[in-house]
């Protein structure tokens, strides 16, 4: 469902994104999952950006001035949650061509995304067997997101 929908950039202006760029750092995801398919086993690699929080105003806001569905979800004994989600490669670069220049914690993580969905856009995908490339960024996207001591990513000793 989410896959019919273009992102619209036109409606915000610069200090959206600078606002939006901040409030991602520190309620957004990057994800990026793997699974090959039944019917004929070939690869699959999903990238997805995210943004959630219990505000309702705040989330409805960011959706509606991209043009782009708001999912909600209670969590067990908790509030309720309001995601954003963005599947589709295409919005993902429309996305992180405007957030990228202003990102400072996930900024790392952001180019690498951008850099495999626009690669991914450049050839028809959808048939397309994945480069060498491709697959690298997969891993190196995937390493800081890795919890409870699966990760490989190791922090630099402060000085």
């Amino acid at each position: 469902m989410a896959a019919k929908y273009k992102l619209n950039t036109s409606k915000a202006d610069r200090e959206f994104w600078i606002w939006l760029a901040g409030f991602f750092d520190g309620e957004g995801t990057i994800l990026v999952s793997k699974y090959s398919r039944n019917r004929d086993g070939m690869l699959r690699v999903v990238p997805e950006v995210m943004a959630s929080n219990t505000s309702k105003p705040v989330m409805m806001n960011i959706a509606e001035t991209m043009d782009m569905p708001l999912s909600e979800r209670k969590r067990e004994d908790r509030k309720w949650i309001y995601e954003l989600r963005i599947r589709k490669h295409e919005n993902i670069v429309l996305f992180l061509e405007k957030l990228i220049p202003y990102l400072r914690i996930k900024r790392v993580q952001a180019e690498l995304l951008y850099a495999y969905c626009k690669s991914r856009n450049e050839r028809n995908w959808h048939r397309a067997e994945y480069t060498g490339e491709e697959l690298q960024i997969f891993n190196k996207i995937r390493e800081p997101n890795a919890i409870h001591g699966r990760s490989r990513y190791e922090p630099q000793p402060s000085r």
